[in-house]
């Protein structure tokens, strides 16, 4: 015969097991969704290097075109003059500044401004996918003026922007340099 102490253990022993399997089923989906959250993180990271590795790129561009010697006090780049240089060289030099070089595509009384420049082996696409980027890089190349050392040599503001697999993976880089025979002197990222 059992007694009621017996069926209280039994009791106690069931309702303590069904609290421990909830408090586990509680632990096991915040883990999971934990992973998923970081594999958010780890994309977009993902993306924002990718971002920044294209930027750089078209800074490398930028200051590649300057050591050509294809240099000049630059002309005013309202939105009819830039899309010129596009067609010709595929870069050209400004004489004003960018209005907002963070704001992506450039623009402000500009137009749509900055040469994209097509690098070999990057894949582009707007609908995204496995190893494609966005956009080409963007190059925007201001004419600062002379240096003040007494030497005369012309300074150039190098801006570009790279974009990862989105619209939203965007990341712009600028460069000063200052030109020495045709050979780069100094460089300030």
């Amino acid at each position: 015969m059992r007694t009621n102490r017996a069926r209280r253990v039994r009791g106690v022993v069931l309702a303590t097991s069904l609290i421990l399997l909830v408090v586990l089923t509680v632990i096991a989906i915040t883990v999971f969704k934990g992973f998923g959250v970081l594999q958010l993180i780890a994309g977009n990271a993902r993306e924002k290097q990718r971002s920044l590795e294209s930027a750089q790129s078209g800074l490398a561009y930028g200051e590649w075109f300057l050591k050509q010697g294809i240099v000049g006090v630059g002309v005013p780049c309202t939105s009819a003059a830039y899309p010129a240089f596009a067609a010709t060289a595929g870069v050209g030099i400004c004489a004003d500044a960018l209005p907002n070089p963070t704001t992506v595509p450039w623009s402000g009384g500009f137009g749509n401004l900055g040469s994209m420049v097509a690098f070999p082996g990057m894949t582009i696409s707007t609908t995204g996918g496995v190893g494609t980027f966005y956009a080409d890089p963007k190059v925007y190349i201001q004419y600062i003026g002379l240096t003040q050392d007494g030497k005369m040599n012309p300074m150039f503001q190098v801006t570009a922007a790279g974009w990862g697999g989105n619209a939203n993976a965007v990341s712009v880089v600028q460069s000063t340099y200052v030109l020495v025979n045709n050979n780069v002197d100094a460089g300030n990222p």
